[in-house]
């Protein structure tokens, strides 16, 4: 229930609207908004997707619970969500860029193969 309302918060900061906003964007009082970050209150599954809609980001991204993980895990968590959201933002010319960039970087990552 925590990882919605963390992912929520999360998500809805990168926007950079208030709580006030998103409410007053998919019809919900702002205590709603509040209650759902904190944790306090599971959404049923059309305010999920109600708000997946209006973030424009996949249902993943709220959904996915990150609790478990140690801390360094949960920053990753973070970025990959914020490395999402940014990436869907982007028109088709500018997403075929990013992505041959970050397979760049993927490529410089890896561990070379064998030697011999």
């Amino acid at each position: 229930m925590r990882a919605i309302g963390r992912n929520l918060a999360e998500i809805r900061h990168h926007r950079g609207l208030t709580q006030e906003q998103l409410a007053d964007r998919i019809g919900l009082p702002v205590d709603a908004i509040a209650k759902l970050e904190r944790g306090a209150h599971f959404p049923r599954f059309r305010t999920i997707l109600v708000l997946s809609r209006d973030l424009n980001v996949p249902l993943r991204d709220l959904m996915d619970d990150q609790g478990s993980l140690a801390d360094i895990n949960n920053d990753r968590a973070r970025l990959e969500v914020q490395g999402r959201a940014l990436l869907h933002d982007l028109n088709d010319e500018l997403l075929e860029i990013a992505v041959e960039q970050l397979s760049a970087l993927a490529r410089l990552h890896r561990p070379s193969g064998p030697k011999d």
